[in-house]
């Protein structure tokens, strides 16, 4: 299992073999009651849990926000980063979203963990290292909207144009 208790300490997150089918590992959520005591796990909704592994859960904001990695069909390779936020009205997670390049890479991208300011962050990746080894990474968080525009078709080349020489504007 893996298991993550932030520094609030009122809920617990962690990943385990899943009790649905043997579909793989699953994440858990545990709060803490007003008391202090610890309740019962409950297995997060299939909006975070899919098909394929979901692992390596952090949990940040008061509980509002969990980071965890994925290995099922919306992941690009390997295990990806991706966000969830809490809607405290309605009590469900938000569609993950993935954190994308350059965090998430076609090797296995995974415990995201956000800087108590959200400057920076860091996280694990086997993107350039040695079979079976991991590096740690740290990134800069900058918060800004970034517009971007998707291009769908094909590319013609000239005769004896490389492909590595074309740009798209």
């Amino acid at each position: 299992a893996y298991v993550f208790l932030p520094a609030s300490g009122n809920t617990l997150v962690y990943s385990n073999a899943s009790k649905n089918n043997g579909k793989g590992l699953d994440i858990f959520r545990v709060i803490k009651d007003q008391k202090g005591l610890w309740m019962f796990p409950e297995m997060l909704s299939e909006v975070i849990n899919s098909i394929g592994d979901e692992a390596f859960p952090v949990i940040v904001n008061e509980g509002k926000t969990l980071y965890f990695s994925s290995k099922g069909s919306r992941s690009t390779g390997g295990y990806d980063i991706f966000r969830s936020d809490l809607d405290l009205s309605t009590s469900t997670w938000s569609e993950p979203v993935p954190m994308g390049p350059p965090i998430n890479s076609p090797g296995d991208d995974f415990y995201y963990v956000p800087s108590v300011d959200n400057k920076f962050a860091y996280f694990s990746s086997n993107r350039e290292s040695a079979a079976g080894k991991c590096d740690v990474y740290k990134v800069s968080i900058i918060n800004e909207t970034r517009n971007f525009i998707a291009i769908s078709g094909f590319f013609n080349c000239k005769s004896g144009l490389e492909l590595s020489e074309a740009k798209v504007t």
